[in-house]
């Protein structure tokens, strides 16, 4: 479990600011909830993941369509599952 909150830590670097990635993950603030996120592709797929840790709500969007936009789509996605 330790290696997991240190993932989701900002990397210090070297002039002592803090980067917005850590361990893999992009690390942010989204409408105040603490989002941690990866994405990746392959030649015809495209893959985004979005972790909202304190909600444990986790979005995985696959695709295999090259031209398309995992991370626009989790975004949407994450409106609907937080509309209050």
């Amino acid at each position: 479990r330790e290696w997991k909150v240190q993932g989701y830590q900002p990397t210090p670097l070297s002039d002592g600011k803090l980067s917005s990635y850590g361990f893999g993950w992009g690390i942010d603030k989204r409408d105040g909830r603490q989002l941690v996120s990866h994405g990746g592709a392959w030649v015809g797929f495209r893959t985004h993941i979005s972790r909202y840790i304190e909600d444990r709500v986790t979005i995985v969007v696959l695709s295999n369509l090259a031209n398309s936009d995992p991370g626009s789509l989790s975004r949407e996605i994450s409106k609907l599952v937080f509309a209050e």
